[in-house]
């Protein structure tokens, strides 16, 4: 049987650890001292006017150095370096614009649910301590999940079409914010589309459109009177809106081009104050004027510096990543650093009066109350500090502490970088999204535990087997194989080959003993043991990357198939490679491998299909030893002058003994039936969208359905019989994966790294 992980981890204290949290802080002034000194310290009047002086020079200096990143001639900037900054996700597809949509109540599919976390997300989950409110996104979903229930609710309705960058939760929890990416459309400007959702109801409430590439920030000031949105990189625009009916009040951008804004804080004390954090150490303090003569909105920016002993310490870029305002100080800022610096700011004189080494990489996320400070890093460290004697010992220059009060209390490792998170108002426990797409529960007072709520692939899926009814097997690129439950969507076992990328995955039922076959970018095999959770076997039988993988029914042989055309037979009980067959050898690479056992059992039919549109049919008996090319079919191509790597795939699979469905890049877009023992096609369904993937479902006393998933993000569902069909859309990048479970009522798509699960409803 498949165990269930333990993701419960006790987490040791600092005050455990032999290494003192005054350590931490090193000194970057006394640099020929051997003990060094703490370079926390608040500044006299006399060094803030010298200060001062030193910005005007500093800033002629440093805007010298600020030169905008360019790649190719289409001036658009280079990505940010920083883990920080929302870069929108490499997108193979467009949506289709012709759809067959169903009218409501009439669907055949629907959404039940998502299973994941979109990493690359920047701020995109939100929890609500006092409500419970609890949503985070995968892909171009919003998904609201109930912690007690586990159950999902998918916001639908006028909802997202692309990947959702981030989200916001208004502060009496009423109101939900969406932001997704634009669509890239040459010639017109870039309109990234919100939407604002109804958390009573989860329905869509309003939507309105922002000029930029895509949202990198978005927050409600603390009464919800605005809402600001901060565009990124490449349009690092700042807009305030009324949030009572989101009317935009003024758009505001830095002189300087190469300034791009990667965080926003809200003053809590002093509503219209805000503080941006951005590239080359710029920080800048901006206050809303709703009172002036002309009756119009202004916003006030003054520009702070990050002071010169911080940028002798800086790497080839020094930039603010995160800000936050001390709750309990009306003029006090903390400012994180991709070097791992924090830095305490006076907002109304613009000066850094307070800095400290709080981490040896960036900084992503930080959130304080009255007396507490949590930090967390690029590298997944998530930190607490005690500062409960900042504010006292600030101003005092003959302070005993030499630290000003700032103490490191605890800290967890999680398993990548922090960017997201929400907590109680005591710090007490809250939620944490990671770089990896990971979700955990934190919980520093009661058992000092971290609790995974949420796994996910970090890089395309390549494989998908559904188990019985109840779990799915996924591999990816990312060089893992991992087994999901379908009630709870949880992660309950991983395989994972670091350095290796898995492209494709089949299951094998040996002796009632359930094993995992896997095929690997270097050419090699691999049989995982459900039952012992361990790599049983490994085989090479390619030299170039495995592309599809296939294990006859009730055979111990492998068939493999390679980039190189190559297709090898391989016996995984004896561990040896029987034959390597290269009629396909060097023109395309192989896309199916399927086959049928015949009624007397005495042999098996089956085909390979490659990406040049070649299908060859064998036969064999049950050992593989004798192999007999019988057939071979040729269809004609749509466009011969396209390569056939940019052309959809030839794909094949026995529905009867002697009957094969296929579909392929021909001049017809259909798909065909074709009979073995006639030699020819007796039935077509004209298509309207190319396939990237199928999957066939025979059930009893019901029409047999054809699932279809196309490269325009399409999941296509068609009666075998009558032929008609419906659309559905739901994908937020081509469909790589599309499986109906045992029981014919659930179909499974993956496309990107995210694993959708529908519900099949019969009419």
């Amino acid at each position: 049987m498949m165990t269930k992980i333990l993701e419960n981890t006790i987490v040791r204290s600092s005050s455990d650890q032999s290494k003192n949290s005054s350590e931490l802080f090193q000194c970057s002034q006394q640099k020929n001292e051997s003990n060094a000194r703490p370079i926390t310290r608040s500044l006299s009047n006399l060094e803030i006017g010298k200060t001062v002086t030193m910005f005007q020079e500093e800033k002629k200096i440093i805007n010298q150095k600020l030169l905008t990143k360019q790649t190719g001639n289409d001036n658009i900037p280079s990505p940010p370096s920083i883990r920080r900054h929302f870069v929108q996700r490499t997108n193979h597809s467009q949506l289709a614009k012709k759809r067959y949509i169903a009218p409501k109540n009439q669907e055949s599919l629907k959404l039940q649910a998502i299973i994941g976390y979109n990493g690359n997300g920047r701020e995109n989950l939100v929890w609500h301590a006092n409500t419970g409110f609890y949503a985070y996104t995968v892909g171009c979903h919003v998904i609201v999940e109930d912690l007690t229930t586990n159950h999902q609710t998918i916001l639908t309705g006028k909802g997202h079409t692309e990947e959702i960058s981030t989200i916001t939760l208004s502060h009496d929890a009423t109101m939900l914010v969406s932001a997704q990416c634009s669509i890239s459309i040459k010639k017109e400007e870039p309109q990234t589309r919100v939407i604002v959702w109804d958390t009573k109801t989860l329905r869509h409430k309003t939507s309105f459109n922002v000029s930029a590439r895509s949202i990198q920030s978005m927050t409600f000031s603390k009464d919800d009177h605005f809402l600001a949105t901060v565009g990124n990189y490449r349009k690092s625009i700042v807009t305030i809106w009324y949030a009572n009916h989101f009317t935009r009040l003024v758009n505001w951008q830095d002189e300087n081009s190469s300034f791009y804004i990667n965080c926003l804080a809200w003053n809590p004390i002093r509503m219209n104050d805000f503080c941006l954090g951005g590239t080359n150490g710029g920080v800048r303090f901006c206050t809303i004027n709703e009172q002036t003569d002309d009756g119009n909105l202004r916003l006030q920016v003054v520009q702070g510096q990050i002071p010169i002993l911080l940028h002798e310490h800086s790497k080839p870029s020094f930039d603010v990543t995160a800000c936050i305002y001390l709750t309990s100080i009306v003029n006090l800022v903390l400012c994180a650093t991709n070097n791992g610096f924090i830095t305490c700011w006076n907002s109304r004189l613009c000066l850094c009066v307070l800095h400290w080494k709080a981490d040896s990489s960036e900084i992503c996320y930080l959130i304080t109350t009255k007396y507490k400070l949590l930090t967390g890093s690029s590298t997944g460290c998530l930190k607490l500090w005690d500062i409960e004697s900042l504010e006292t010992n600030l101003g005092q220059s003959d302070s005993i502490d030499s630290n000003h009060g700032l103490k490191l209390q605890d800290e967890f490792q999680l398993d990548d970088g922090i960017i997201s998170g929400s907590f109680d108002n005591t710090f007490d426990m809250g939620i944490i999204g990671t770089l990896c797409g990971s979700i955990w529960y934190i919980c520093w007072t009661t058992d000092r535990s971290k609790t995974r709520l949420v796994a996910s692939h970090t890089n395309q899926i390549t494989g998908l087997i559904p188990i019985e009814d109840t779990h799915i097997v996924t591999s990816s690129t990312d060089g893992t194989i991992r087994i999901f439950q379908l009630d709870d969507r949880n992660e309950i076992l991983r395989f994972n080959t670091n350095g290796l990328e898995v492209t494709c995955l089949t299951s094998w039922d040996n002796s009632m003993i359930r094993s995992i076959v896997a095929g690997y970018n270097d050419g090699t095999v691999r049989v995982f043991s459900l039952l012992h959770e361990q790599m049983q076997l490994k085989l090479q039988p390619h030299t170039s990357s495995i592309t599809t993988i296939h294990i006859p029914l009730h055979t111990m042989v492998c068939l493999s198939g390679a980039l190189d055309g190559s297709v090898a037979i391989s016996n995984l009980t004896q561990g040896t490679i029987l034959r390597v067959l290269n009629e396909h050898h060097g023109l395309a690479s192989i896309c199916t491998i399927d086959s049928k056992r015949s009624l007397n059992n005495n042999f098996y039919t089956w085909l390979i299909t490659s990406h040049d549109q070649r299908v060859s049919l064998w036969k064999s008996n049950q050992q593989f030893e004798i192999c007999s090319l019988v057939d071979w079919l040729m269809f004609s191509k749509a466009d011969t002058k396209n390569h056939w790597q940019s052309s959809p795939p030839c794909l094949a699979r026995f529905i009867e003994t002697n009957l094969i469905l296929f579909t392929g890049y021909d001049k017809n877009q259909s798909i065909g039936i074709y009979d073995i023992g006639t030699k020819q096609i007796i039935r077509t369904i004209a298509i309207n969208q190319w396939c990237s993937c199928f999957d066939f479902s025979t059930m009893r006393d019901k029409n047999s359905l054809i699932a279809i998933g196309t490269k325009d993000r399409l999941i296509q569902l068609r009666d075998y019989t009558q032929e008609t069909f419906q659309d559905f859309i739901g994908n937020n990048d081509s469909v790589s994966n599309i499986k109906f479970n045992k029981s014919n009522d659930l179909l499974i798509t993956t496309s990107s790294n995210e694993i959708l699960v529908w519900k099949i409803i019969f009419k």
